[in-house]
């Protein structure tokens, strides 16, 4: 019996009602045990999540994706506390429900996901990261070690529900459409911040910062990055002509935006991603790319400030300060004898504690391939660059292989997108930003599944 058979009971007037009486129950036995009652909310939700991935997966991918990009804003004043010592923020719980959907995604899904790329490289990051509980330095090395196994199996979870449902190229626009819309709050946000003078400062820079909906400008910025590339995916392969203007629209936005955070990575990483696209398909845009930087560098006071504290950083800027301890927790693992395998995933911080303590503030490495190596050693900084690399020559090779066609042009965009993270990753935490995962692994397996497997040759037609 198939799954929507076996499922035809649960429309969305009985899901929801089964739910709610599931919800209230769970809510009254949390009371009784001493738990919050938000608990019953919790459970309500993540009952409609497993019926969803059975009868309408693609609502659940759009859904979840819609969410996550709005939710980060609310963790510093929002917790649901499961018990008198265990109290979990929004991000955190939605992230607990999509690992547990991962099980059944995974179990319904099974022989499709032995077949899609990218599964081996997934598969070897998140084996490794769960095995590195037997070295961990944590003090609590079984709720370190699952946080990060859980943060990457949602990664894996949007990448196999993406590949499974988006199969047509309706299906793929659509997808770009949703993350567009999905924006509006993100950057609604950073437009009253902006207009407020609300946005983030600290000691070092005090223009204030717009973060949108993100914890920080930093993790907004590199949001907007990926969202230039989807907005310059759906410029590629909508034909009509409303959605081309409102996708240069979107362009601009996210671009004037990613000014506004200030964020030197995404300058970088924007810079990377445009030089790409231009450099292989749009040539005649090189002198645009060349002239904008210094033509701001030029006349925009804050621009400059920025640039040249880049170059000529001062011994209380954070590039010294992140400079200062990617040495010293790149020292105490080799002293410790760890430079094989490192510390355990997610300890980064307690290593870091250990040498410097919190006087100088954040002990957070601002740089993945630093942390690969602190928490995995050469072990663990080969298997991420493995990853990183798989990816990255995974879309180059389709990108190659399918030349002529409009695939070729999709898979380009990703892998400029790809190469932008993978060099703001030197400066920032890029794997760690899961909003930003999300959306670039959705975006990568909806591609394959929808032009990879229906491009062989130029002028082949894709399925719509």
């Amino acid at each position: 019996m198939s799954n929507h058979l076996s499922l035809s009971f649960f429309t969305l007037p009985h899901s929801v009602i089964i739910a709610g009486v599931v919800g209230l129950f769970s809510a009254s036995i949390a009371g009784i045990v001493g738990a919050s009652p938000l608990l019953g909310l919790v459970v309500a939700t993540g009952l409609l999540g497993v019926v969803t991935a059975f009868t309408a997966p693609v609502i659940l991918l759009f859904g979840l994706l819609i969410v996550r990009m709005s939710i980060d804003a609310t963790d510093a004043y929002f917790t649901i506390p499961l018990s008198k010592t265990l109290s979990l923020n929004p991000s955190q719980m939605m992230g607990v429900a999509v690992a547990v959907l991962a099980v059944v995604i995974i179990i319904r899904e099974r022989k499709h996901i032995a077949r899609t790329p990218l599964v081996g490289v997934f598969a070897l990051l998140i084996v490794w990261a769960l095995g590195s509980i037997t070295i961990s330095v944590s003090p609590t090395p079984l709720t370190t070690t699952l946080y990060e196994v859980l943060r990457m199996l949602t990664i894996f979870t949007i990448y196999i529900l993406a590949i499974t449902t988006i199969t047509t190229h309706n299906s793929f626009e659509k997808l770009l459409r949703v993350l567009l819309i999905g924006s509006v709050i993100p950057l609604g946000a950073a437009l009253i911040q902006f207009l407020t003078g609300s946005g983030y400062t600290d000691i070092v820079f005090d223009v204030p910062r717009v973060y949108g909906t993100f914890a920080h400008p930093n993790i907004f910025s590199t949001y907007l990055v990926a969202m230039v590339a989807v907005g310059a995916l759906l410029l590629r392969i909508t034909p009509s002509r409303t959605a081309r203007q409102w996708a240069r629209i979107a362009i601009a936005l996210y671009v004037m935006t990613i000014l506004l955070t200030f964020a030197r990575v995404a300058w970088i990483a924007l810079a990377v991603f445009s030089l790409v696209v231009a450099a292989t398909r749009f040539t005649r845009l090189l002198p645009l790319m060349v002239i904008t930087p210094l033509v701001l560098y030029a006349t925009v006071p804050a621009f400059h400030a920025r640039v040249t504290e880049a170059l000529h950083p001062s011994v209380d800027s954070s590039i010294t300060w992140r400079l200062g301890l990617w040495d010293d927790t790149i020292q105490r693992t080799l002293d410790d004898g760890r430079a094989h395998y490192g510390n355990g995933i997610g300890t980064f911080s307690v290593v870091a504690e250990s040498v410097r303590g919190n006087r100088f503030g954040s002990t957070d490495p601002h740089n993945e391939y630093v942390r690969a190596f602190v928490e995995g050693g050469w072990i663990g900084l080969g298997i991420f660059a493995a990853f990183t690399v798989w990816v990255i020559g995974t879309l180059a090779h389709v990108a190659w292989h399918t030349r002529g066609t409009e695939a070729s042009d999709i898979f380009l965009i990703l892998f400029a997108l790809a190469a932008a993270l993978a060099v703001a990753s030197l400066s920032d935490h890029i794997f760690r930003s899961t909003p930003l995962q999300w959306i670039f692994f959705a975006l990568i397996g909806g591609a394959h599944a929808t032009y990879y497997r229906h491009n062989t040759a130029p002028g082949t037609r894709i399925a719509r």
